[in-house]
Formats: structure tokens, sequence, C-alpha cells
């Protein structure tokens, strides 16, 4: 192929058949590379190792983000299914973490169980946020859900 572009930068794609003389005059002659470049990037200045680079590192982020949300989901779960066991059960548009907090600072006979479980949500949270930071600092590999929600701490 022969790969063209013109004022404008439109890129243009010729079969290596075609003659010289049947391009166009007002097109510059640019390489595969420029080529996949613009097509990717909308310039002309990387290369296809710099293009192969930035689209793993786009493929790695997505999929990143979507292991992110399955971890951040598994988490909350995790943290439901405690607080529904102590009969925090939340309601429609409450989950069942948060419904403790319907419980905290003031005199009930929920009081306790609540600021109890509160305490450790804090500290579910900071262990999930700290694995995530290790991750994204290349500190670690990306843990399994099951092997992020066996670090995280245990209610008692």
């Amino acid at each position: 192929m022969q790969y063209f572009r013109d004022i404008n930068n439109k890129v243009f794609a010729y079969d290596d058949n075609v003659k010289s003389n049947e391009i166009p005059s007002n097109l510059t002659k640019i390489t595969f590379d420029e080529y996949e470049s613009f097509k990717v990037f909308g310039c002309f200045d990387k290369t296809r190792d710099a293009i192969t680079a930035e689209l793993r590192l786009r493929e790695a982020k997505e999929k990143f983000t979507k292991t992110l949300q399955d971890f951040n989901n598994a988490v909350l779960n995790y943290l439901d299914t405690i607080c529904k066991s102590k009969g925090f059960t939340g309601d429609d548009k409450t989950r069942p973490y948060r419904a403790i907090a319907n419980y905290v600072g003031y005199d009930n006979v929920f009081r306790d169980e609540a600021e109890k479980l509160g305490a450790w949500i804090a500290l579910v949270f900071q262990k999930a946020e700290s694995i995530e930071k290790d991750v994204l600092e290349g500190k670690r590999e990306l843990p399994t859900i099951e092997e992020v929600l066996e670090e995280l701490p245990k209610y008692e």
C-alpha cells in the first residue's frame, strides 16, 4: 500500500499497483507509521512502537477499570453480607453497609453494633484502597477478587 495525505491532513491509501501519475498531485506521500498514527491519534508524529504501546496501555486501563469496578462491587457486597447478618438490611435506596449510619451517634439499642461495624467498614475500605494503590503504582500484581476478599479485615 501507498499512503498519502492532503493539505487538510485527510489520509488516503492506494494499492501498490496504482501508478504515481494516477495519484492526485496535491497529495503528500507518508509512511505506514504516519498513516497508522493519524488513524489512531489524529497526528503524524508517532512511531509504530509508540502506537502499539499506547494502544496496549489504553486496553490495560480499560481492562483495569472494568476489573476495578468488579472489585469495588465485590467489596461492597462483602460489606452488605456482614451488615445484613447483623440485622442492618437497608432498603431499596440504601445499601445495608450504609444503613448502620442511621444508628450511630445517639443512644439506641443498635448503636454499639453499628459503631463496631462502622469502624470495621473503615478498615475494609482502607485495605481495599491500599491494594488498589499498590497495583496502580506497580508494587504488586493485580490480584483476583478472591485474593482481595481474603486480604480484607474480618469482622469479629
